[in-house]
């Protein structure tokens, strides 16, 4: 993904975009995962210089669009996370994938807590069930994010 620059990364933000604003059964949308805020962290931990605290405002701008939540909700969750993240980096990047599923588990329920709370806050009721499962699922779709940015980071060897 390194290798994939600007292009990949736009590419993989607007997937996860995509994937949140698609409509899904009450069944399988009760766990889905927290895509944005997935690939937004997998870009602050390893391109710190090109994805931070400014596209998790934009992006969490975006998601609050896509929800329909008070304006700035996701912005702030987001912004918040990326800053733990870009500050966690150093600690992170030096990880193998699996223990970055796990020491990200906090992190992931930090996101969805706030959000829970900034929803209490603006008079939004929602089952608390619905905050808690995407961290679970959130934090599952680490392992295959990271297996699928590092076969698109590989450098391609071509025969002559």
């Amino acid at each position: 993904m390194v290798r994939a620059g600007w292009l990949g990364s736009l590419v993989a933000l607007s997937l996860a975009l995509i994937l949140t604003a698609l409509p899904l059964p009450d069944g399988l949308a009760i766990a889905r995962p927290a895509a944005v805020p997935l690939v937004l962290v997998w870009l602050c931990i390893h391109m710190p210089s090109r994805f931070g605290i400014v596209w998790a405002w934009c992006l969490g701008l975006i998601l609050d669009v896509v929800h329909s939540t008070s304006l700035g909700q996701h912005a702030v969750a987001l912004t918040l996370l990326s800053y733990i993240v870009i500050k966690l980096r150093g600690s992170l990047h030096l990880l193998p994938a699996w223990q970055q599923a796990l020491v990200l588990i906090p992190a992931w329920a930090g996101y969805q807590g706030l959000l829970l709370w900034l929803d209490g806050f603006v008079g939004q009721s929602i089952d608390p069930l619905w905050r808690w499962l995407p961290v679970i699922s959130t934090s599952l779709c680490w392992l295959p994010l990271s297996a699928i940015f590092a076969l698109a980071d590989r450098p391609q060897h071509h025969e002559a």
